[in-house]
């Protein structure tokens, strides 16, 4: 009876470890894959550019706007527009002014325009650069292409002179370069 009963368990075992070893492991699952590949990708570039226009809409594409300042001279408005294939984060002004001793101001309206009564609607000023200041301010002022901001040129104490505001975007204005795969 004794034999009868190891040989009675023994398969009974062998069963139980195996079921034991299938459910013990039916939760745990893993893979892999592993690929190579080579090629090359041409690389391409982008131009960047920030253009003054005058307030009749033509462009001064790379020299300044000049403006002959008389005493009595209104607020001139222009517009600075990112005429580049890639996101400007900033630009550089420079203002400058020949004749009698004057100053003059450069401000941008963000996200308006400037209205008729010298105003920006949104409030929101952005000071360009100022013959006060040391010459050539660089300021952040992002543009996407194709977009514009208004800028107001004032004199806080005006004269008989000749006013000159360039604009200019050096690549570390522009928006970090980026990697696509194709």
């Amino acid at each position: 009876m004794k034999s009868f009963a190891r040989r009675a368990l023994g398969p009974a075992v062998v069963a139980a470890v195996m079921i034991g070893g299938v459910l013990g492991s039916a939760g745990t699952a893993s893979a892999a894959i592993t690929a190579n590949a080579s090629g090359s990708t041409p690389a391409t570039s982008g131009t960047w550019s920030a253009t003054l226009y005058d307030s009749a809409g033509q462009a001064s594409t790379g020299k300044p706007v000049s403006i002959a300042w008389q005493v009595t001279t209104p607020p001139v408005y222009l517009t600075v527009r990112n005429t580049g294939a890639l996101p400007l984060t900033g630009q550089t002004y420079t203002l400058t002014r020949s004749g009698f001793t004057s100053s003059y101001v450069v401000n941008a309206c963000l996200g308006a325009i400037w209205n008729n009564g010298g105003n920006c609607p949104s409030g929101n000023t952005l000071l360009l650069d100022s013959t006060t200041t040391t010459s050539g301010t660089s300021v952040d002022l992002p543009l996407s292409p194709g977009e514009s901001a208004s800028i107001k040129v004032t004199a806080t104490r005006a004269a008989t002179a000749t006013v000159t505001l360039s604009a200019s975007v050096t690549r570390d204005q522009t928006r970090a370069a980026t990697t696509t795969n194709s």
